[in-house]
C-alpha cells in the first residue's frame, strides 16, 4: 500500500498540490521513516522543514506576556476575597462557579480530546488497545481518588479539631487541582513554542485567554482556603449580636481577618506555580526547538499520556470535588436563593462554554 493510500480520498487530491513525498511499498516502514527522519509532518504526512519557519524573537517576546496573562487570573480572586470576605457575594459566586466550568471543560474538551488525537496519529501505527487514552484517564481518576481518600483517613486520625482537619483536606484538594492544571499548562507552553510561525500568533492569543480562565479557576479555589473556619466564627459573632464579653461591639470584619486559617501570603505562594509554569514550558520548548519532532512516536506517547492523565485528575477534581460538592448533598449552592443559584448556574455554564469555544484552537 502506498503512503497516499493511507489518506482519505479528499486528502489525496490535496497532497497533489504539496511537495512530493517519497513513496514506499511498505506503508508501515515508510511512515516510520517519515516520522523519525528529523522533519515535521502535517496531519496529511506532508513533509515541511523543522526549523526554518521558526523565529525566536517572537517567541521570546511572548514569554513575559504569558506571565502577565496568568497573574491577574490566578491572583485576582485571592485579592477579591481579601476585599470581600463573604462567601455569599454574588460576584464571587459567579467567579467560583465559572472556574468550576473551566476545569470540567478543560478536562473533556481540551485534554481528553487532545489525548485521543495524539493516539490517532498515523506515526504510532495501529494501537492494539483502542481505549488507551480512556484507560490512562481512568488511572488519573483513581490516583486522585486514592490521594483524596487516604488524606481523609490520615487527617481524621490526627489530633486536630474539625476546622483544622477541613483546612488540611482542602489543601490536598488544591494540590491535586494544581497538579492537573500545571501539567496541562507546561504542555501548552511547549506546544506554543514549537508551533509554526503561520499559526503561532493566533495560538498565542487563544492560549492567553485559556490561561486567564484557568487561573481564575485555580485562584477562586485557593482564595477559599480556611474560610470554613472564618464563616463559623462570623456566624457565632452574629448570633451574639457581635458583642464581646465586656459588652463592647466587635466588628465582624475584624473577626474574619484575625481568625485562624490560611494566610493570604501562603495563598499567593500556592498560586505562584501556575503563574510561571507556562513560561517555563515555553523555555523548555525553545531549548528543544531544533530537535523537536511532534510526530516522533515516543514524543506522542509521552504527550498523549500526560494529557490523558491530567484529564483524569481534573475530571475527579472538577466533577466530584468542585461541581458535585458545591451543588449537592448540602453544598453551599444547594440551599441558596433563586438569584444566587441563577448567578452560580450562569457562571458554571459560561466557564464551560468559553473553554469549549477555545477548544477549537487549543
Amino acid at each position: 500500500m502506498l503512503t497516499a493510500d493511507l489518506l482519505p480520498p479528499e486528502d489525496t487530491a490535496r497532497m497533489s498540490r504539496t511537495p512530493t513525498i517519497p513513496r514506499t511499498a511498505n506503508a508501515s516502514n515508510g511512515t516510520t521513516m517519515f516520522c523519525r527522519d528529523g522533519w515535521r509532518y502535517s496531519r496529511f504526512l506532508v513533509r515541511v522543514p523543522l526549523v526554518s519557519t521558526f523565529r525566536r524573537p517572537g517567541r521570546l517576546r511572548t514569554t513575559p506576556r504569558s506571565v502577565l496573562t496568568c497573574i491577574p487570573g490566578v491572583y485576582g480572586p485571592i485579592l477579591m476575597r481579601v476585599r470581600a470576605p463573604s462567601t455569599k457575594h454574588a460576584v464571587f459566586i459567579f467567579v467560583k462557579q465559572f472556574g468550576t466550568g473551566v476545569v470540567v471543560s478543560t478536562a473533556f474538551v481540551h485534554l481528553f480530546t487532545h489525548a485521543n488525537l495524539m493516539f490517532e496519529n498515523k506515526c504510532l501505527g495501529r494501537i492494539n488497545y483502542e481505549a488507551t487514552p480512556a484507560a490512562i484517564l481512568l488511572g488519573g481518576v483513581i490516583v486522585s481518588f486514592m490521594v483524596d481518600f487516604l488524606s481523609h483517613r490520615l487527617f481524621s486520625r490526627r489530633q486536630q479539631d474539625d476546622d483544622e482537619r477541613q483546612i488540611s483536606n482542602d489543601l490536598v484538594k488544591i494540590f491535586a487541582l494544581e497538579c492537573g492544571i500545571l501539567f496541562h499548562s507546561l504542555l501548552i507552553g511547549i506546544t506554543l513554542v514549537v508551533t509554526g510561525d503561520s499559526f503561532f500568533f493566533t495560538l498565542a492569543l487563544v492560549i492567553s485567554f485559556h490561561q486567564l480562565f484557568e487561573g481564575i479557576a485555580l485562584g477562586s479555589r485557593i482564595a477559599e482556603l480556611g474560610l470554613a473556619r472564618v464563616q463559623v466564627i462570623a456566624a457565632r459573632a452574629s448570633s451574639y449580636g457581635t458583642m464581646g464579653e465586656e459588652g463592647a461591639e466587635v466588628p465582624l470584619v475584624g473577626i474574619i481577618q484575625t481568625s485562624p486559617g490560611v494566610s493570604t501570603e501562603w495563598k499567593f505562594v500556592l498560586a505562584s506555580g501556575f503563574a510561571f509554569v507556562t513560561p517555563l514550558g515555553m523555555v523548555v520548548g525553545m531549548a528543544v526547538l531544533h530537535r523537536f519532532n511532534g510526530n516522533d512516536p515516543s514524543t506522542i506517547w509521552v504527550l498523549g499520556s500526560l494529557d490523558a492523565f491530567s484529564a483524569g485528575i481534573l475530571v475527579w477534581t472538577g466533577v466530584v470535588e468542585m461541581w458535585a460538592r458545591d451543588w449537592l448533598d448540602g453544598g453551599e449552592m444547594a440551599h441558596e436563593n433563586n438569584v444566587r443559584t441563577g448567578v452560580g448556574l450562569l457562571g458554571l455554564l459560561s466557564g464551560m462554554a468559553l473553554m469549549g469555544v477555545l477548544g477549537k484552537w487549543a
